[in-house]
Order: structure tokens, then C-alpha cells, then sequence
């Protein structure tokens, strides 16, 4: 933990949690902005008046660690202005305390990924890719205020930089590699715990269907290269394939330029598979395989995943003839149908962001 400074007064857009923060600097041109990390850091403003008054937050939370952190971001608006905040800080409660201490600034939280499970959260805006997380909430006690389907802010950034990619492959898989443990965080190895299953078997079945039919097939590797977790997934994934046909991604949106380069991207229940409804390749989803629902009953949102699904783009059965069939079919069927039979996939999945659309919106007021 360490400690990061803030200068005090008016800022157009406060930008909270620097997790991505970067993906926003397309909507904050011209803006007088800052960014407050509160995972790995304790922001503070470096006035005499804000320390007396946190010894006094710290007396009347009796020293206690959990209390003090919950109402610290309510403290430190006291000293830092605005009328926006834009977050992927998603799955928490201090959204929710922060827009009830200061109603009169609009909170955007733009989701991430797909939701997790028990999830409870409520926002005031929630910028969501498509129009499934209302339809989540819809019969829910945590509903938000506001639901605006704008599309992933990620591939937004992607899009406005984008070239047309030459089709260089036949199918990508995009890894779900993990190392995350039960003692680091329960709710994710519970879904990971899972999936290691199928993802084993799903590259035992691409390595072959490589060898049998000479189909060109990469592996999107899920962590960048030079983070943590990089060589362990690398060496995993050599277990089934070779080095030259695993791709390591130097940034977060080099997926989606590889992903345009594959005819076909097959995903079991990775969220970039659901982002990929919106880019220039077909798409093979595996959130309605039978056994995997059966093992995700903890997660009751899960089901939503596939519901938009048509038959043309999942699979519910994970075994060599099965997937071939669905390669296929995917590689014959005709741009047009395609898009038909995904239209309903992309409106509650991934529709494709307009940045003109979002800044009308978050700027209007």
C-alpha cells in the first residue's frame, strides 16, 4: 500500500480506480481531470486542514480498519469537486454510499466484463455492453438507477485506431488461463476451479482437429506479456501447442486485432468472446455447454449468457465431431445470414460502441 497525493479543488470528470484508466482518455479530451487509485493506494490531499480532519474520521471509526475504509472516498469528496466520475470500479458498494453522500454529481460505471457471481451491486449509471445486465436486474432488489447500452469501452478505443486485418487464420481460441487462488479471492477460483476442465479438454480437441484437417489455429494467449502470470500460462498452453501458434499480446486491445484476423474465434465463456460479436469474425461461444451450467448453479446470472444464443454460434456439447460440425458450419454460412442470426446476440451482448452516442450522452447535463 502506498500513499498518492491529490491537489484539491474542481475537476470536470474525476476518474476513480486506475484500473483501464487509460481507456478514457478518449472521452475526457479538453477536460480537467484526475485519476484517484484506491486499490494499491491511500489518495490524500496535502493541506493541514484534511489531516486534522482524517485524525478526527479515524477517531470517531474507533481505529477500526473496515469502518474507516468505507467512508473514506465520502471524506475525501469533501476536498475534490466535480459533477462526473467515471469508474470500472463495478463490483462494490462505494459507488452506491458516495452517490447518496453527494447526489449531485453523475457517477458512470462501465462495466468490465462479464458479472460475477452473487452479484449485488447498484450504480447510478451503469454503461453496460448490451441490454442483458438490465435484464439481470429486472427482478431484482439491486437495480440501477440508469442502463445505457453503449458498447464496451475497450474495444471503443480499439475501434478508433483500428486497420482492416487480412483473414490469416482459421481459428483463434482465446485462452482462459487462471492462477488465482480460493485465498485470493474466492468468487473467481470458483468459477476458474470449473473451467480448467474444459479448457483442457477444448485444446486436446483443437490440437488434434490441427493435425487432422491442417487448420490453421492460434491461441490468444489471456495475460500480457511481462505480466505476472505470463510464462505459467505460456508453458500451460505449450503442453498442447507450439510456440509459434500461441499469440502474446503487448497491450489489452491487440485482442481484438488479432481476433480480425481469424476467420472463426472460438471462446468457452471468456467475455472477449462476447466483445467479438461486434468485430469483423465469426464467433463459437461455449456458455451453453450442458455440464458447465450444471457446475455454475452457484452463479444464477450465468444463464443469461446464453439465452440470445442462436445454435449457429454455441455449443453444448464439447467433443471432437460435435465441434468440427460447428467449425463447419460457421466456415460455410454466408456473411449475411450471419449477421442475421446474430442480431438479437449482439443487442444483449456486445453492441458496437458510437463515441459520439457516449459523449452526447455523459455531457448532456
Amino acid at each position: 500500500m502506498k500513499f498518492f497525493f491529490l491537489r484539491s479543488g474542481f475537476y470536470d470528470v474525476i476518474i476513480l480506480d486506475d484500473l483501464n484508466s487509460d481507456l478514457f482518455k478518449i472521452l475526457i479530451k479538453n477536460k480537467k481531470k484526475i485519476i484517484i487509485p484506491i486499490r494499491n493506494s491511500i489518495p490524500l490531499i496535502f493541506n493541514g486542514k484534511f489531516f486534522l480532519d482524517l485524525l478526527l474520521l479515524i477517531i470517531k471509526n474507533n481505529f477500526n480498519y473496515a469502518k474507516i475504509k468505507n467512508n473514506y472516498l465520502s471524506f475525501l469528496f469533501k476536498y475534490i469537486k466535480t459533477k462526473k466520475v467515471f469508474t470500472f470500479y463495478e463490483n462494490s458498494h462505494r459507488i452506491q454510499l458516495l452517490k447518496k453522500k453527494y447526489p449531485y454529481i453523475s457517477f458512470y460505471t462501465f462495466i468490465n466484463g462479464t458479472r460475477v457471481p452473487n452479484y449485488n451491486f447498484v450504480h447510478d449509471n451503469l454503461i453496460t455492453w448490451g441490454k442483458i445486465e438490465e435484464k439481470m436486474d429486472l427482478n431484482t432488489n439491486h437495480k440501477s438507477k440508469n442502463y445505457l447500452s453503449f458498447g464496451s469501452l475497450r474495444l471503443l478505443n480499439y475501434l478508433h485506431t483500428k486497420k482492416r486485418e487480412k483473414k490469416i487464420f482459421d481459428i483463434i481460441y482465446i485462452s482462459a488461463f487462471s492462477t488465482v487462488s480460493k485465498k485470493k479471492n474466492k468468487i473467481i477460483h470458483s468459477i476458474y476451479h470449473y473451467l480448467s476442465e474444459y479448457e483442457s479438454k477444448t485444446l486436446k480437441i483443437l490440437a488434434t482437429l490441427k493435425q487432422k484437417y491442417n487448420f490453421k489455429i492460434k491461441i490468444l494467449m489471456k495475460h500480457e506479456y511481462h505480466s505476472e502470470n505470463f510464462k505459467k500460462e505460456k508453458d500451460y498452453l505449450k503442453n498442447f501447442f507450439l510456440e509459434e501458434d500461441i499469440l502474446i499480446k503487448n497491450k489489452n486491445i491487440d485482442s481484438y486485432m488479432y481476433l480480425e484476423k481469424s476467420k472463426i474465434v472460438i471462446s468457452i465463456i471468456s467475455a472477449l468472446g462476447l466483445e467479438a460479436l461486434s468485430l469483423d469474425t465469426k464467433v463459437l461461444l461455449g456458455f451453453s455447454l450442458k455440464k458447465l451450467k450444471h457446475d455454475y448453479k452457484f452463479w444464477k446470472d450465468f444463464k443469461f449468457y446464453s439465452k440470445y444464443l442462436k445454435p449457429i454460434i454455441q455449443f453444448t456439447t464439447l467433443d471432437e465431431n460435435n465441434l468440427k460440425f460447428k467449425i463447419d458450419q460457421l466456415m460455410r454460412i454466408k456473411k449475411i445470414k450471419y449477421l442475421r442470426e446474430t442480431k438479437k446476440a449482439k443487442e444483449n451482448y456486445s453492441i458496437k460502441p458510437n463515441l459520439n452516442n457516449i459523449l452526447r450522452e455523459i455531457y448532456k447535463n
